[in-house]
């Protein structure tokens, strides 16, 4: 039996070592601190290509990869009976000077294309409860 020893006990490390062990793998997983606890808890388990990525190459990659989370997120729910609470509620993206909005404008201008989710919402704040300055460029919209 095949032995492969995984450095990193985050959402990537543990997805690496499941699927190894799915095909037979027998997995060790190095681990500094709690499995789960560390990175992956910092970013509260958000999946948010179009604010994450600039590179055009890569945003299509996580665009594709998003699409297989759902079915990730079933199957683990179903060999662990833990429900990782998957949603696609979206993202708004503000910016809070004309300079960020410019950066936004950019990649908004840039992603469209690629991100069909994606929508410019104006510079209407009164959508947005308790934001007091700032303008909201674009959101990953809910379908």
């Amino acid at each position: 039996m095949k032995k492969v020893i995984v450095v990193g006990g985050g959402i990537i490390g543990l997805s690496i070592a499941y699927n190894l062990a799915k095909n037979g793998v027998n997995i060790v997983i190095l681990e500094k601190g709690v499995l789960g606890q560390e990175a992956s808890w910092a970013a509260a388990g958000m999946l948010r290509p179009q604010s994450e990525f600039e590179d055009e190459s890569l945003l299509r990659l996580s665009l594709d990869s998003i699409k297989l989370y759902p079915v990730f997120a079933e199957e683990l729910k179903e060999h662990t009976e833990i429900d990782i609470n998957y949603k696609t509620d979206g993202t708004i993206i503000l910016a809070y000077t004309s300079e960020e909005f410019a950066e936004l404008k950019e990649r908004y201008e840039s992603q469209k294309k690629l991100a069909k989710k994606i929508k410019e919402t104006g510079n209407n704040l009164s959508i947005v409860s308790g934001i007091k300055q700032g303008r909201i460029i674009y959101a990953n919209i809910k379908k």
